[in-house]
């Protein structure tokens, strides 16, 4: 004892000697050890802690790929996603969701442009996490879409960052429409961010044999299903659709863990 209190009496006369040697060598650990606690920090947030979803590990992001090499945005078809929802045995549902610009008025009557979700029956059902206000969409408030693209504003579902920030946390936003005449049904939870970054999420419903491909699908394995099991249906799946619909020859459904989707490019 009496020995390290000398050493550390020691050193703390050189040091007091030298204090811009001192200085400088505080600052440098301080930078470093606060440096390496932000990155651990974002890394621990955006990488290593699991989504917020109940069960996430049965989500999966589902995607088309071309067997001949050809590049393609990944999306699905309102064709291949209705047979895949009626023909697997992996899965418990599947839904997609495409991006769409609205404009809205916040609660000061001021213009904002959102980015917007247009999504599928079951796709709040599918994260199975509970609203923070109202509801998620009911079967009727998916109109069916026609040919122009065009969706029909029946409903709304709101982010949490929007309704804090554009409806000041309003309790009673539930059952209003906010202009342009859209009726608000429900307001996610905080922790609910998907499509990454969407500010609302308006329901319809593709024509079931329309070949355009443009959605972007998200499913929930049946319980029990392993994602090999579910990578093998797919496989057997394409072939099938192959068969009945011209848009997916040369094309195979694959899937991935949606935390992998989400942070792969992160990490």
């Amino acid at each position: 004892m009496d020995s390290f209190i000398r050493d550390l009496s020691f050193a703390t006369r050189i040091l007091a000697k030298k204090r811009s040697f001192t200085l400088i060598s505080v600052l440098t650990l301080s930078l470093g050890i606060g440096g390496t606690t932000a990155v651990f920090s974002v890394l621990n947030a955006v990488v290593l802690s699991p989504l917020p979803y109940p069960e996430a590990h049965e989500l999966v992001n589902v995607r088309t790929a071309m067997t001949d090499g050809r590049l393609t945005g990944g999306q699905l078809s309102p064709f291949a996603l209705n047979r895949l929802n009626e023909h697997s045995s992996t899965f418990e549902w599947t839904a997609g969701a495409f991006r769409f610009e609205v404009a809205i008025q916040d609660m000061e009557s001021r213009p904002l442009k959102t980015t917007a979700y247009v999504v599928t029956e079951g796709f709040f059902d599918i994260f199975q996490m509970p609203m923070a206000l109202g509801r998620g969409f009911v079967p009727e408030e998916h109109p069916q879409m026609d040919s122009s693209m065009e969706p029909e504003l029946t409903a709304v579902v709101l982010s949490h960052s929007l309704w804090q920030n554009a409806f000041l946390a309003d309790p009673s936003i539930i059952g209003r429409s906010i202009p342009p005449g859209i009726p608000v049904v429900g307001v996610a939870a905080p922790e609910f961010d998907f499509p990454v970054g969407a500010d609302l999420w308006i329901p319809f419903r593709p024509p079931p044999n329309q070949e355009a491909i443009y959605l972007d699908a998200v499913g929930r394995l049946a319980p029990g299903a392993a994602l090999a099991q579910a990578r093998s249906e797919l496989e057997a799946l394409s072939a099938r659709f192959a068969e009945e619909a011209s848009s997916f020859q040369a094309r195979v459904m694959t899937l991935t863990d949606l935390q992998e989707t989400i942070v792969g490019d992160t990490r």
